[in-house]
């Protein structure tokens, strides 16, 4: 449970699906954009996400996929990590995309292309 939602009826298809649901039902936006997977280190510029949080996600991964707890060290550092890992990365980049869509929108409104630019080019291919 987190708050008063059971993260273990939250749908997924696979562990890894199910893992980055969970992560945004349990993080804001902002969190999963600006944080690094725990724990901290001292030579990396981005904080990492809260440790109390991040270890009620892995507990419902560990229970919803019925790991062994004695096991699951080994499956959060050889499979679960890269794919979390890949989710953050996926979340920045989304954030940049998304905001360089909005520039270029606003440019688009704030100074139309002329109809010579909009002409498709013809090519004789003879």
């Amino acid at each position: 449970m987190y708050g008063d939602i059971d993260l273990l009826q939250t749908m997924g298809s696979t562990f890894g699906d199910f893992a980055r649901k969970t992560m945004k039902i349990v993080f804001t936006e902002e969190e999963l954009k600006e944080r690094i997977l725990p724990p901290q280190r001292s030579h990396l510029s981005r904080p990492s996400l809260d440790l109390a949080k991040f270890r009620i996600v892995n507990d419902a991964i560990r229970i919803k996929y019925k790991i062994d707890s004695t096991k699951y060290d080994a499956f959060y550092k050889n499979v679960l990590r890269r794919k979390l890992s890949d989710f953050l990365i996926e979340e920045r980049r989304r954030e940049s995309i998304k905001s360089a869509r909005d520039l270029i929108r606003t440019q688009m409104q704030t100074n139309p292309p002329s109809s010579h630019q909009l002409m498709p080019v013809l090519v004789n291919v003879e």
